[in-house]
């Protein structure tokens, strides 16, 4: 039995024992810390980019460090020294922040940044969005954004980029929007854009594109908005738009493009809004918007049309948007329009017609019609814009002197003549607000028994107040100055008998019998005359 004073002994010895082992063990740990951190600042390759007190002169970070120095989110990086290359060792340090959601370089430098920083993105893996202004990238290199399987959104906005490579942007399954509006990219080549699943937005617009090549998207099948908004675009074929089969929304604003042939959109099945104002379009073919039946919304406003083909509109019977403002269209028949005039009677359908150069004739005819049958307060005050100019040899001997001539008539009697004979020949649609189109007919033969002396000099009357002067020129006026039954139809139409009476509108039909009621109601007076004349002398 070992004597009790031994064991205290030996309990005690091993006590002190371990007191000298722990601290000793202590500084060790210490010491290879220490260590670890010299190694560290040893090797700039693995520098923290958001330790704002080592900083590179060159790229300054500032970082979102709530969740520590080594875990940050978001980084914005400005840098302010140029001559950074593509072996820079800065880049390596960005594997230093691997959960990095948001990179951001901002570029205060001429020449500051003329590349992609692929190496400083390859190893942040769960980055989200990636944004880089006011760079000097002239291309954008094949594969530039490899490995970023997270990536959802890329803004280069305002980079002097002109050249977009084979596979510039390429096998990122995630990425939904692509932003290169503000650079200056000349072409868009086939593959530039390759394995995006997933990419719905694409803005390319502010920059210099003059050609945009066969099956240039050919591989963004889920794409929904495209922007080529300022461009210089001048042509453009049915192959440019293959593959965007649920393209929604396209815009070639202000571009250069001056005709559109057949089937030009024809592989955008699901397109609802085109805008293509701005541009110097002269020529429509009947066919180039055939495959649209989902459009709603179609803006030509800006151009240079004289004449729309009728059947122009055949493609898109679902239009309910239609801007032709600001063109130079003589005339806009009830043929051209006839597909999408049921639309534009709903409440928010919406046509503006205003500064073209409309002739004031009976091809116009269907405005008014309208004007009364649609529900839409947009589309009514839009028609009631509308401006036409009127040969005045349409109207015969009318002129219009300088100075109203004295009359020994009273004023009262003047006016109240005015008033009445106006009264009867102001125009349907004015009269009958609540009526419809299909009244005109149960009004012409009531019009017809009106004194016909009484009639023509009201009509001159009628019209010589909507205008200040002719002498000779084309006078122009709002269109609803002129009733509906004064409007003139031009000679060809009048008097060709080439032309079938199938190919005019309703409107025009009536409008053209009251402008030959005159002639037909002598010419049966005449034969009624000669018929008595003849009994008589039997």
């Amino acid at each position: 039995m070992v004597p009790r004073k031994l064991r205290v002994f030996t309990l005690s010895l091993c006590m002190l024992l371990i007191l000298q082992v722990l601290p000793a063990e202590g500084r060790q740990n210490e010491k290879r810390r220490k260590d670890k951190m010299v190694v560290h600042h040893n090797h700039p390759h693995q520098r923290n980019i958001c330790d704002i007190n080592d900083r590179s002169p060159r790229v300054h970070c500032y970082c979102d460090v709530a969740r520590g120095l080594q875990n940050a989110t978001t980084a914005d990086c400005w840098v302010f020294n140029g001559g950074l290359s593509t072996d820079e060792t800065l880049w390596m340090s960005f594997v230093t922040q691997t959960n990095l959601r948001k990179l951001e370089f901002n570029v205060r430098s001429d020449g500051g940044l003329n590349f992609v920083p692929t190496k400083a993105l390859t190893p942040l893996r769960y980055l989200h969005k990636f944004t880089v202004k006011y760079a000097d990238i002239d291309e954008v290199l094949p594969y530039a954004f490899a490995n970023l399987t997270s990536i959802n959104e890329i803004q280069m906005s305002r980079n002097k980029i002109v050249d977009l490579k084979e596979y510039s942007f390429a096998s990122l399954p995630n990425l939904t929007v692509i932003k290169l509006e503000n650079n200056r990219i000349a072409e868009l080549k086939r593959d530039a854009f390759f394995d995006l699943p997933s990419l719905q937005t694409l803005y390319l617009n502010h920059n210099n594109i003059t050609v945009v090549h066969d099956k240039a998207f050919k591989h963004l099948t889920q794409l929904v908005e495209l922007d080529l908004d300022s461009n210089s675009i001048a042509t453009l074929t049915r192959e440019c738009f293959e593959g965007l089969a649920n393209l929604k929304i396209l815009t070639l604003r202000s571009n250069h493009i001056t005709m559109l042939g057949e089937f030009t959109f024809a592989e955008l099945w699901n397109l609802q809004k085109l805008h293509l104002e701005k541009n110097m379009l002269k020529f429509i073919d009947e066919r180039a918007f055939d495959g649209l039946s989902q459009l709603k919304q179609l803006t030509l406003n800006a151009n240079q049309l004289t004449t729309l083909i009728s059947g122009l509109f055949e493609g898109v019977r679902g239009l309910n948007y239609l801007d032709l403002s600001q063109n130079n269209l003589e005339t806009l028949t009830f043929d051209s329009i006839r597909p999408i005039l049921d639309n534009l009677k709903n409440s928010s359908s919406i046509i503006l017609l205003e500064d073209n150069s409309f002739d004031c004739d009976c091809r116009l005819s269907w405005m008014h019609m309208l004007r009364n049958d649609t529900k839409s307060e947009k589309v009514r005050s839009a028609l009631e814009k509308v401006t036409c100019h009127l040969e005045p040899d349409l109207y015969g001997n009318l002129q219009i002197p300088e100075e109203e001539p004295k009359t020994t008539t009273s004023p009262n009697h003047d006016q109240h003549s005015r008033k009445h004979t106006k009264q009867h020949h102001y125009n349907f649609a004015e009269r009958n607000p609540h009526r419809t189109s299909d009244d005109f007919d149960d009004t012409a033969e009531s019009e017809d028994q009106y004194d016909e002396e009484t009639y023509e000099d009201t009509q001159q009357d009628s019209i010589a107040d909507s205008y200040n002067s002719v002498y000779g020129k084309k006078s122009h006026t709002h269109l609803f100055q002129i009733p509906i039954n004064m409007l003139p139809c031009p000679e060809e139409l009048r008097d060709s008998t080439d032309a079938p009476l199938s190919r005019l509108s309703q409107g025009e039909i009536k409008d053209f019998r009251h402008s030959n009621s005159a002639v037909i109601r002598s010419n049966l007076l005449y034969i009624l005359l000669s018929i008595v004349l003849l009994v008589r002398m039997a």
